[in-house]
């Protein structure tokens, strides 16, 4: 994962790749998207300590290497 950004508004994943995506592959992960999207999940954002938001449940990966 190289980045993401999520809202009320909206929502962007970015990522790395080993290869440029093809067409097809491009096809595909618009149509998954898509298909979750319709599903019309509701979307809250809180802002709280992060001692709270691991009681949530919440996954941090500060310092993870990736690739």
């Amino acid at each position: 994962q190289a980045g993401q950004l999520v809202n009320e508004k909206e929502v962007r994943f970015d990522f790395t790749h080993f290869n440029p995506m093809t067409a097809d592959e491009l096809v595909k992960v618009e149509m998954l998207v898509n298909q979750f999207i319709m599903q019309a999940q509701p979307v809250v954002m809180q802002e709280m300590p992060i001692e709270e938001a691991k009681k949530m449940g919440a996954m941090m990966l500060f310092g993870e290497k990736y690739g």
